[in-house]
């Protein structure tokens, strides 16, 4: 029988929180919401929704190869975002439960968690914010998520992925200080 460390069932847990957040706020997605802008400029609800599917493929992917390569959008004319995205977000949660179970390759396995919980976590913030869903990240989730990352985003590291973090006052939720340090600008 295998254990899994406690790291890795934290990160685990956030996986699936930020995995549950975004299918929540994905599934609230209609037709008509589609060509909505995000505060992820230049993209529209559709999008970003095919960017989390094409990121679940690309964090699939590096469970299996050890490399993390962002694919060109390998999902652009797809019929029906929603049930892509849903369908290859189902398919990480399955491919990292499926690793814990092994308890093998937990580096690898912690940081394919971690990275694939961040990029849930912010793209559903995008998507909720474009409906104008009110729905912010769970606070124990971008806590969580706020813990991991902050002060770990350099100016390379953010790259052209991300803007400079947003000052925010510290009473801030955890959910607007996640995605202001993320260069997203909380309401």
């Amino acid at each position: 029988m295998t254990t899994t460390e406690p790291a890795t069932t934290e990160r685990l847990a956030l996986f699936e929180q930020a995995a549950d957040y975004a299918l929540a706020t994905i599934g609230a997605i209609s037709d008509g919401d589609l060509d909505r802008p995000t505060p992820c400029d230049p993209w529209d609800v559709r999008a970003v929704v095919l960017h989390l599917a094409d990121v679940a493929d690309a964090v699939i992917d590096l469970t299996r190869t050890g490399e993390l390569a962002l694919p060109t959008p390998r999902s652009a004319g797809t019929p029906d975002p929603v049930a892509v995205a849903r369908e290859r977000i189902d398919a990480l949660r399955e491919t990292l439960t499926t690793m814990a179970a092994s308890g093998q390759q937990e580096d690898l396995l912690l940081g394919a968690a971690q990275g694939g919980a961040n990029e849930l976590a912010a793209h559903g913030w995008d998507i909720a914010v474009a409906l104008e869903a009110g729905r912010p990240v769970p606070e124990d989730t971008a806590s969580g998520l706020l813990a991991l990352i902050e002060g770990r985003l350099d100016e390379t590291a953010r790259g052209t992925n991300f803007g400079p973090a947003v000052p925010v006052a510290a009473t801030a939720s955890a959910s607007d200080r996640f995605v202001a340090y993320l260069g997203r600008r909380p309401s």
